[in-house]
């Protein structure tokens, strides 16, 4: 047991970083789209919500990290898709077969 559990696939895109204005190839098989659900053990969220706000943290991975645990991936699924923009949305309701 490691007290905690985010899901995430390996990326299928190539990937690259921009740092300084040059952008820099990132090893693809070492790349991983975090998904939700996203579980902790309430200790470790908990504590981890007592640290200041960081403009570093994404999400609750990223804030339960800063206090040092390791974080441990579990295979996702590419269905389980993230609707943030109105494409999303748009797409969503297409699986679902509710698009018109």
């Amino acid at each position: 047991m490691h007290g905690n559990a985010v899901t995430a696939v390996k990326s299928r895109d190539s990937v690259r970083q921009l740092k300084n204005n040059v952008a820099t190839s990132l090893l693809r098989d070492e790349i991983y789209l975090v998904q939700t659900p996203q579980t902790f053990q309430s200790s470790q969220i908990k504590k981890a919500y007592l640290q200041p706000y960081n403009t570093k943290f994404t999400d609750d991975a990223s804030v339960v990290e800063e206090i040092g645990v390791i974080i441990h991936l579990v295979e996702g699924s590419y269905q389980n898709i993230k609707i943030t923009f109105p494409e999303d949305l748009a797409i969503a309701e297409l699986l679902m077969g509710n698009g018109s």
